[in-house]
């Protein structure tokens, strides 16, 4: 049987271009132009949707292909059970751009140098072409669909979801019911001990705000205290700086080690496995990592992390202020809290002996945890899993797929919160420089494109039609 999609590129890379051209940079959004798009450029090939507007401008669009038989035997024998839909998930928004920075114009759309220039052409309207391009696959093609399929292209993506996926979760939850979800957030290729591997979003960490205020006694600049706020906090951040969190092997934590360690030899294997002891976690992530950066990245898909972004303390240089505050963002792992974060903190603290205030203390520490956004996680072995790695392998026959833990949580929590498998994956190839999503000379390699549609394609056809792409 011919492969499916390789018709489809071109309509992928004139529906990036054009979405590019759209701006719709967050604040202030505007996502209905975007979502008008996609839906004028559906209604040619017969597909029907709708675009959910919260407030003027901020518009969700919903387009969906429906089943057009029964649940039944199943050709691929191992997708069994009921047959719900399938959503596809990407978001309109995009963060700023300065203009000044970049080599091409951020909303012009470029292709130069064997890419697509742009803000959003990772993130996230890369995606959002070729889940378009895909469903419009699925109505052209005449298959059997054993499922409905949803394409979903949301508003606010880039700021929690407010006005997209989480308004949609409320006001009309029946269109984003889903058995399973793909959505951007993996599919990056990662080397490890000489072995290719690309993960999968199987878990999204979630987010909270712990504030610390140190309490101290004010008076004049001239008369040094022992008890100065700043100095209390700026102790009290030098040692987290050094401090490493205790260790939790998630799901998804247990996969991707596994899953390495299967696939090494000998000392190697030995290696990953120590990473799920956590006496030897660090150790462990040390051997194994390239360098110090994919230790921190080993490291972080294990523990609970905290960076401070914000300091407040005094208004005049020749006054002590009574208090100075500090304000961290820290990243929470499924089946943690705000509680659990802010407790890691005190205990490093005070182990350290710095003072906390109290009934019987005026002066010292205190730390506050206010959750933003909550952690979500999908098991790791699934059906739609086996065929993202089958999927994998027919393009990159030495790469291995592993499930990841992302850093900042996505539209997949609400999804998963009502049940559905939901992974982050959009394959791409090592040409790919992630440093500029949310930066300067975003872009993705038209290799890249090609490569996340054409996998992305075998994952898709599959689950929905039960139709193998040679045929069996």
């Amino acid at each position: 049987m011919r492969e499916p999609v390789n018709d489809l590129f071109p309509l992928v890379l004139r529906y990036l271009c054009e979405l590019v051209r759209i701006d719709t940079t967050n604040p202030p959004g505007h996502e209905t132009a975007a979502a008008r798009y996609l839906q004028a450029e559906l209604s040619r090939e017969g597909i029907t949707s709708r675009i959910y507007e919260p407030e003027p401008g901020r518009g969700n669009l919903i387009a969906r292909l429906s089943a057009t038989e029964p649940a039944g035997a199943n050709r691929l024998g191992n997708l069994r059970g009921r047959s719900g839909p399938l959503v596809l998930l990407s978001h309109l928004d995009v963060v700023a751009a300065d203009p000044s920075r970049w080599r091409v114009d951020p909303f012009g759309g470029v292709i130069r140098d064997g890419a697509v220039w742009g803000r959003g052409t990772l993130d996230c309207k890369g995606p959002a072409a070729v889940f378009a391009a895909l469903l419009i696959h699925l109505q052209r093609s005449g298959l059997p669909r054993y499922r409905d399929v949803v394409l979903v292209a949301t508003a606010d993506g880039e700021s929690a979801g407010r006005l997209g996926m989480g308004w949609l979760a409320r006001h009309h939850p029946e269109e984003i019911q889903a058995d399973a979800a793909l959505a951007q957030g993996g599919g990056w290729p990662i080397e490890v001990l000489g072995k290719a591997y690309f993960g999968y979003q199987a878990a999204d960490k979630g987010s909270a705000w712990v504030r610390i205020v140190a309490h101290g006694q004010p008076g004049h600049g001239g008369r040094p205290n022992s008890r100065n706020s700043i100095v209390l906090l700026s102790r009290a951040l030098a040692t987290l700086a050094e401090a490493e969190l205790p260790i939790h092997v998630t799901p998804s934590f247990q996969g991707f080690v596994e899953e390495l360690a299967a696939t090494q030899t000998g000392p190697a294997s030995s290696q990953i496995r120590s990473l799920l002891s956590p006496l030897l976690t660090a150790e462990a992530a040390s051997r194994v990592a390239a360098d110090e950066g994919q230790r921190d990245l080993l490291m972080a898909f294990a523990r609970n992390t905290f960076t401070p972004t914000s300091l407040r303390a005094g208004l005049q240089g020749w006054v002590a202020p009574d208090t100075a505050e500090a304000v961290l963002d820290c990243r929470i792992l499924p089946g943690q809290t705000a509680d659990t974060v802010r407790n890691e903190l005190e205990a490093v603290l005070g182990r350290h002996g710095l003072p906390f205030a109290g009934k019987d203390r005026e002066w010292g520490l205190v730390i506050e945890a206010h959750p933003e956004v909550e952690p979500s996680e999908s098991p790791p072995h699934t059906d739609i899993s086996r065929l993202m790695s089958r999927a994998l392998k027919s393009r990159r026959p030495s790469a291995h797929l592993a499930p990841i833990i992302s850093a900042a949580g996505g539209g997949l929590r609400f999804l998963r919160a009502s049940g559905a498998v939901g992974y982050g994956f959009f394959p791409v190839l090592e040409d790919t420089d992630y440093s500029t999503i949310h930066g300067v000379d975003e872009r993705i390699s038209l290799d890249s494109l090609n490569f996340a549609l054409q996998v992305l394609g075998e994952v898709t056809v599959p689950y929905v039609t039960r139709v193998r792409l040679d045929g069996r």
